[in-house]
């Protein structure tokens, strides 16, 4: 009797100890998988705030530089066209109405395959241009250092359409806009694709 009675109370422990484990178990689950959610959720979170300020620093810098209405328009909810400038040049010597010498000051080089030139006139004027050629020119002593130590200067050769007389400052831009799509901010330049620039992590947001 005496060892029926231990072989049945060593059971009932036993059963006791494999519920208990099972329950701990069961806790120790839930609790794996609340904190995982939780990381994914923090994780989301952080992209989340890191690609909104990527795209207010973007498109600070990037409006900044011109006029809303007449360089950049915006286009609620999700997109702005704009005028993406790059550089300011100042006038070496005029050959001819098309045909300018410049110090150009910009933190790229110069494309006249996306490129294009807004120009100041004499009268106050601003009015576009296309830049048709851009090559080196050996000096220009005329034209001053715009931002001397914070972007490149060089003289350049530039052909210009249509004619522009006696300009008095260029502005170089590459026409594009700005676009939430997909959670993520993309750049379109002219009628080219969307590039993205930020992770998918801009969920319901609006210019």
């Amino acid at each position: 009797m005496g060892a029926e009675r231990s072989a049945g109370v060593a059971f009932v422990e036993l059963v006791i100890v494999l519920v208990a484990v099972s329950i701990l178990g069961s806790m120790g689950l839930r609790a794996y998988a609340a904190l995982s959610t939780a990381s994914v959720r923090l994780s989301a979170r952080a992209a989340g705030i890191q690609a909104a300020r990527a795209t207010r620093g973007v498109l600070r810098t990037e409006l900044s530089g011109g006029s809303p209405g007449t360089d950049w328009e915006l286009h609620a909810p999700d997109s702005v066209r704009l005028r993406a400038f790059r550089g300011v040049a100042t006038l070496c010597e005029s050959l001819d109405d098309s045909t300018l010498v410049v110090r150009r000051n910009s933190s790229r080089q110069i494309d006249p395959a996306k490129d294009s030139v807004l120009v100041l006139d004499v009268e106050g004027r601003w009015h576009p241009v296309d830049l048709v050629a851009v090559r080196p020119e050996p000096a220009c002593a005329a034209a001053p250092v715009l931002f001397e130590g914070r972007v490149s200067s060089v003289v350049e050769h530039w052909r210009v359409r249509p004619p522009t007389p006696d300009p008095v400052l260029l502005r170089v831009f590459e026409a594009g806009s700005y676009h939430l799509a997909g959670a993520t901010l993309r750049y379109r330049r002219g009628s080219g694709g969307r590039q993205p620039l930020t992770e998918p992590a801009l969920q319901g947001a609006r210019f």
